[in-house]
This record gives structure tokens, sequence and C-alpha cells, in this order.
């Protein structure tokens, strides 16, 4: 059996259940050879703390269950029972976890909390305290509901979720949503191209690009179609 690490004294009380088992597999009955092996196995950090709880000649005097309440006092203190199930009461599925895993943390509040109708307690938070609105809604819809049908139907809806988010993946793969960017901005270039095409052969700018000037006659600046040193002939006399 590994150590205990007093880092997370969360884990106190799975510890000593399993160590329960622990003693039981060794076939360990007299009241000191358990005392001998937890305090062998919880690691030298435990085994510290369990030294500065009592003076060392009362730790060698204590009795199993002794240093096993002096240990759990210390690494999890017993809360008010209303306190702790205020603590239940607040407890929410969190969107990573799945309706299994929901349904074992209550379970494992309620046997710490002492309720007494804990299959009617655990039904209700259940469904209170599901993270998906529809299925919510489904449940409240709902005449008659057990705890093991809400279960099952949490489960199911997991189910059909999680498939739903695999079909859309495999028809959704990465590259698609990157060619999808890439057409768009090929589509964006060839409009923007379109459109400067557009507007450099609009009749509007050809005509004024190649409207003829007025040609003005000889000894004047020409801006016209001739030359500035070509005249143009009179075709009246002059003083006419």
């Amino acid at each position: 059996m590994e150590e205990l690490d007093p880092a997370f004294p969360a884990w106190w009380l799975v510890y000593a259940n399993r160590l329960k088992y622990y003693l039981r597999a060794n076939d360990m009955r007299e009241d000191e050879d358990k005392k001998a092996m937890l305090l062998s196995v919880c690691g030298a950090a435990t085994f510290g703390i369990a030294q500065d709880l009592v003076a060392s000649d009362t730790l060698e005097t204590a009795t199993y269950e002794e240093v096993l309440k002096w240990l759990s006092d210390h690494f999890a203190p017993q809360l008010s029972v209303i306190a702790r199930r205020h603590t239940f009461c607040q407890r929410k599925q969190a969107p990573t976890k799945s309706i299994t895993a929901f349904v074992a943390a209550l379970r494992q509040l309620a046997r710490d909390y002492g309720f007494r109708d804990q299959e009617e307690m655990l039904r209700d938070h259940l469904v209170c305290g599901i993270q998906e609105e529809q299925l919510q809604r489904q449940l409240f819809a709902k005449e008659k509901l057990s705890l093991s049908e809400a279960v099952r139907e949490g489960v199911v809806a997991d189910a059909t979720a999680s498939t739903t988010r695999e079909i859309c993946r495999i028809r959704s793969p990465p590259n698609a949503r990157k060619a999808e960017v890439n057409a768009a901005a090929e589509a964006s270039g060839a409009s923007g191209a379109i459109a400067k095409l557009h507007v450099s052969t609009s009749p509007e700018l050809s005509s004024q690009r190649h409207k003829p000037q007025p040609i003005k006659a000889a000894g004047d600046e020409c801006h016209g179609f001739l030359p500035a040193e070509r005249s143009v002939p009179r075709l009246w006399p002059a003083g006419a």
C-alpha cells in the first residue's frame, strides 16, 4: 500500500477505507498489529504528523482506533450536519464530467453527510444539478421519476452527445476548415480583381480618358490630337 501524501488531505478518507481492506487482506486482527501497519505504510511525513499530534509515549501506548481518529481529525475535520448538507446542495455537474461521475460524487457526499432518504435526495439533486438544459427539462416533465431512471436517461444523453460530436469531427476534418478559409480568400481576391477590372473599363472613365480636346489655331499651344507646329488652314479669306 502506497504512502499518504499530506499535501492532499482530502484523500485521507479514501486512504483510511483502503487501509481497512489492506489489513483484512493481510489477516491482521490484533489492535497492536493494525497500529504498527498503519504507522509503517503511511509514510514518514504522515508518521511525523502523528507524532506531532500527541506525545511520543502516548503514540506508543495508544490504540489503533485512537491513532486513526487523531489522523482523521487532522486531515478531515468534521463540519456540522447543516454545513455538510449545504456543501452537498451546492454541488453541480462540471461541464467536463459525465452523468455517472456526477452521480458517484453525489453518492459519496450523501453517504458522508447523513441524509435519511438518500435515493430521493440524490434524484432531486441530480436533476437540479445537470449541466445539459435539454435533458434537465426532459426530466422535469416526468410525473414520476426514480433515481435509476434519471441516471439511465443521463447516460443515454451522454452517449448520444458523444456520438454526435464524433460524427461531426469525422465529417469536418481539421483541413476542411482551412480549405474553406483558402477558398473564401481566393474568392475575395477574385472579386477584388473583377471589381478593379470593372472600374478600369467603365464607360465613364474611358470617355474621360479618350475625350477629344479642342484644336486651336496656328500660333496657339496645341493640346489636341495634332502636333503644335502644324497649322490649321483657313477655309475663308482673311478679314471676312
